[in-house]
């Protein structure tokens, strides 16, 4: 076996173990949401509605950065053609002129040159001069014909970068219409949630079962992951009150602080406008990145030795399962997705599946 072949076998071996894990993930999290998504149409409908529009909103962003880009090539374009065109019109000025002159005197400088010249020496300098005069002549021509060659190149990439834009802009536009319909779509069907959930009583259960969930998750990914390698470097451990918070704001509910039907709040609740940045506490490997219960688009990182932080409600998903990430580095961007009526951001630190205070360990700004 050759050495490459040696060094790819055990990338294809990681791959395939993640494509695994994922797999694993996947089922786990269905066959955790399966009884109550039995029960429950309405959150089922909301589970579907907000993937959708969070592979909207990355379509959509998607196109922006596409349309910003063709647009920038196009503006590049049209003005290289615009300084081709100020080239070729001095070019052509020039040499029309000489091109004229030269037919006006025909061979006759040339033949004088031979004919009347009396010093041998001032003959060859002057066929000389004549000679790099052509040779001049002829280059200044050949740049005129590359120049416009140029030109019609530049005119080629406006007509594509031009078809190119529309396209985007009719994609666009319909990848908006779809974006507003589903919104539409999940105004009503959060509205009949919090219909279903007026009773205190049925809003308790709600919450306790979305809890329980949740625990079962953690456990089964617990023993998922040690399939992975761990984080390498620091334990994080060691960094009690040295990280930073997953988002640039301050916390509207704390941990432990009191909640709905006598609960606790077992993270932090983030008020935040849609598209914020939420950036990982530490460095790890995603352990989950899906739709989960009530706490919609949701991002687990295991950062190794039992530590596991939680981040729910976003708008969009920037990593998946399997992936390493460093400290600061985006994970998701906010949004309402899990059925909340305003956007925010919950986050939670977890030591072996049970609830830490993530100010322990992470500083208020």
């Amino acid at each position: 076996m050759t050495l490459a072949a040696t060094q790819a076998a055990p990338a294809a071996d990681d791959q395939a173990k993640l494509e695994q894990v994922r797999q694993q993930i996947a089922e786990l999290a269905r066959s955790i949401e399966g009884t109550t998504q039995q029960r429950d149409q309405e959150r089922a409908a909301l589970r579907e509605i907000e993937k959708r529009l969070a592979e909207l909103g990355q379509r959509l962003a998607d196109t922006t950065a596409s349309l910003a880009e063709a647009s920038k090539q196009l503006h590049q374009a049209r003005q290289r053609a615009a300084e081709l065109e100020r080239t070729l019109a001095g070019q052509k000025a020039r040499l029309a002129s000489e091109l004229r002159d030269a037919y006006m005197q025909g061979r006759q400088p040339y033949l004088k040159l031979l004919l009347n010249a009396e010093d041998p020496a001032l003959v060859s300098r002057h066929l000389a001069y004549y000679g790099y005069f052509r040779a001049a002549r002829a280059t200044r021509i050949q740049a005129w014909r590359e120049a416009l060659a140029e030109l019609e190149a530049a005119r080629r990439a406006i007509s594509q970068r031009e078809a190119e834009l529309q396209a985007l802009h009719a994609g666009q536009q319909r990848d908006q219409a779809q974006n507003e319909t589903a919104r539409k779509q999940r105004r009503v069907i959060v509205l009949r949630l919090e219909t279903a959930l007026q009773d205190q009583q049925q809003r308790l259960t709600g919450l306790r079962q979305d809890e329980e969930r949740l625990r079962s998750l953690l456990a089964g990914l617990t023993l998922i992951v040690d399939e992975l390698a761990a984080p390498a470097g620091e334990a994080f451990a060691q960094t009690r009150g040295k990280l930073a918070l997953p988002v640039s704001a301050r916390p509207r509910a704390r941990y432990g602080t009191p909640r709905q039907g006598g609960l606790r709040w077992e993270g932090l609740f983030f008020d935040l406008e849609p598209g914020q940045e939420v950036r990982a506490i530490f460095r790890g490997r995603v352990a989950f990145a899906d739709w989960f219960g009530g706490l919609g688009l949701l991002v687990i990182v295991d950062h190794g030795d039992g530590y596991m932080s939680l981040y729910g409600h976003n708008q969009a998903l920037l990593v998946q399962t399997g992936d390493w990430i460093e400290a600061g580095q985006e994970l998701a961007v906010s949004g309402e997705s899990g059925g909340l009526a305003r956007p925010g951001l919950y986050f939670e630190l977890r030591h072996n599946g049970r609830p830490r205070n993530p100010l322990e360990w992470c500083r208020l700004g």
